[in-house]
């Protein structure tokens, strides 16, 4: 009886530690923020960051990202992109993101300082 509670606790903590193994492979893949860039408006006032969440799909897939405009102290927005294959320009009323790549048509993003957002389009020529 002894040897069998023995056995059974061994093989807990094994199963135990392949869980935690696994849900750190997954938090990795799937939910980690990377920062991939960080700009500053001129004046200081605003900050956007561009994190990519996860790892790309497998195989070859998308790149999930996220925008963040802080600004004046808060956090004015967070929006959730994807971009198929791998600029930002500020604008007095926010700041203009334009996502492109060979697999997928140009994206217009505009992160407006008051917290609002526009996602438009782009036609190829």
């Amino acid at each position: 009886m002894r040897r069998l509670r023995g056995c059974l606790a061994a093989v807990g903590a094994v199963a135990l530690c392949l869980a935690a193994l696994a849900g750190g492979i997954w938090y990795r893949v799937e939910v980690a923020p990377t920062e991939v860039l960080t700009d500053v408006s001129p004046d200081g006032a605003y900050e956007l960051t561009i994190d990519r969440v996860g790892e790309p799909d497998w195989p070859f897939g998308a790149t999930h990202c996220r925008f963040t405009l802080r600004g004046e102290g808060r956090q004015s927005l967070e929006r959730a992109f994807s971009i198929q294959d791998d600029g930002a320009v500020a604008r007095a009323d926010g700041v203009q993101v334009v996502v492109s790549g060979s697999e997928q048509g140009d994206r217009v993003y505009v992160l407006g300082f008051d917290g609002s957002a526009e996602e438009s389009e782009v036609a190829r020529r």
